[in-house]
């Protein structure tokens, strides 16, 4: 107790002793706190940051960047390219202005109040992708009334469809949305021009040339019209000159000029179809024809395998019944239209037609009645004639009388494959012609064929009528082609 007491007695007399030091020592402490207190607050960090952060630009296009700083009162900053010139330019605005070269470039906002300070931007520069567009052909002639397919292709933009004018309006002739252009009745130059539907500014023009129609346009016309009158309408006959008779089983004839005329009737269709090889009249393949004629009038019906309990049969009759096309309510060289024909449902391959334009066809035989008909088509081919044409089609290319356009259309190659064959057709405005097809039957009638039926085409105008016929995917041999050609239907 004591020694506590002795202690505080020191204190107090220090304390007395140097009470100027004692002020001296709070004043020190009081100091050194208010400095250890400023070391704590640092000054705050600067940050900069950009917007946008990321963009992608054409080439030579410019955009704002914009830079938003913290951590200072001076908002300046200086606007930089990383790669320099090569990345575009930039103001002291923070405009940007894309190089001409695509590429990835970096933006750059230095802060004025400390240089060391700085944000960045990404800019990806891409080549600037604008709508064109083409048209093929570019210029072309027409004859009066005459067509012209033309075809825009547009690129760099996914929608590729174009609107059709022109630009003379219905005096310069009409153009189809598929651009499909019919030339009006008076000569001139017209213009007919395609707009891109993805961007209207982008249009391009085909310049179309109408003449009167050549002389090589009306000659063409001109040699198709002569044939129908020289083989078709001079091969007209009515009364066979048949000799026979059922009543006692006569075969019986009928006169040259009826073979004659059968053979006549068979060189128009071939000819207007491109084939040109000569086919003869074979006497004995006739008699044996004329046998199954007869066979088929006494027993009221047709039949390529005749049982032998048939009223008149023979045995030559029964061989020309299986090598030859058959026709009842036919003869002579009606009965040939009627083969072409080929109507009924039993027919839908048009075996009939395949066999008479079958262009190995060298010979034939003809027996009739007044109401029968044998023709001899099977066997003893000839060779490939050396003309031949790329395709045998009914209607055939070309003009072609309208009385000879049947219901169904056919068309033929040697060895090809229709299997995956697509046929569609247009008029001359350019307007799809439903079609229909007939089932594929390719079992040894000539050449293979596809058949089709169109629907709603016009044989009865004064005016002219094209229509045009487009097949695709036809494999002949180990190619796929395509096909397309013109059917002009005239009034002869």
């Amino acid at each position: 107790m004591f020694f506590l007491t002795h202690l505080q007695y020191k204190i107090d007399t220090f304390m007395k002793k140097y009470k100027h030091l004692q002020h001296f020592l709070v004043w020190t402490l009081a100091l050194f706190v208010v400095v250890s207190c400023q070391k704590d607050e640092e000054a705050p960090e600067i940050l900069i940051q950009i917007s946008p952060a990321e963009i992608i630009v054409n080439t030579n296009a410019s955009h704002q960047f914009s830079a938003l700083m913290t951590g200072t009162e001076n908002p300046e900053v200086i606007w930089k390219i990383k790669e320099g010139a090569t990345g575009g330019s930039i103001n002291s605005n923070g405009v940007y202005t894309a190089p001409a070269t695509a590429g990835s470039y970096t933006i750059e906002a230095i802060s004025v109040a400390d240089n060391t300070k700085s944000g960045t931007a990404i800019v990806t520069v891409s080549q600037e992708t604008v709508v064109a567009i083409a048209v093929t052909p570019t210029s072309a002639n027409a004859p009066t009334h005459g067509t012209v397919q033309l075809t825009a292709t547009v690129t760099n933009t996914a929608n590729k469809n174009v609107t059709w004018a022109v630009t003379e309006g219905a005096a310069g002739g009409t153009v189809s949305a598929t651009g499909q252009y019919t030339a009006p009745a008076t000569p001139g130059v017209y213009h007919v021009v395609a707009t891109s539907q993805a961007d209207p500014t982008k249009t391009i023009t085909a310049t179309i040339t109408v003449t009167a129609p050549t002389a090589v346009a009306n000659a063409a016309r001109d040699a198709a019209k002569k044939a129908y009158n020289d083989l078709y309408v001079a091969s007209a006959l009515t009364n066979m000159g048949w000799t026979g008779s059922t009543a006692g089983c006569v075969a019986g004839t009928t006169p040259q000029a009826t073979k004659d005329k059968v053979l006549m009737r068979i060189k128009y269709f071939r000819t207007m179809a491109g084939l040109n090889n000569t086919v003869t009249m074979n006497a004995t393949k006739s008699a044996k024809s004329q046998d199954m004629a007869l066979m088929s009038k006494a027993n009221g019906t047709l039949d390529h395998y005749p049982p032998t309990t048939w009223l008149c049969y023979t045995a030559d009759g029964k061989e020309a019944a299986g090598k030859a096309n058959l026709a009842m309510g036919n003869a002579g060289p009606n009965a040939v239209v009627a083969y072409i024909k080929d109507d009924g449902s039993n027919n839908y391959f048009v075996g009939h037609r395949r066999w008479l334009l079958f262009p190995k066809l060298k010979e034939v035989g003809t027996g009739d009645t007044d109401n029968t008909n044998v023709l001899w088509v099977v066997g003893d081919a000839g060779t490939t004639p050396a003309d031949m044409p790329a395709f045998v089609a009914w209607p055939p290319q070309g003009y072609v009388p309208a009385p000879v356009v049947y219901p169904r259309w056919s068309f033929s190659i040697p060895g090809a494959d229709f299997t995956n064959t697509t046929v569609t057709m247009k008029n001359a405005a350019g307007t799809a012609v439903t079609i229909v097809m007939e089932e594929l039957n390719n079992g040894g009638f000539g050449d293979r064929t596809i058949v089709w039926k169109p629907q709603g085409i016009t044989l009865n105008s004064a005016d002219d009528q094209t229509y045009k016929v487009t097949l695709t995917g036809v494999k002949v041999g180990a190619v796929l082609k395509d096909y397309s050609y013109d059917v002009i239907v005239f009034k002869p």
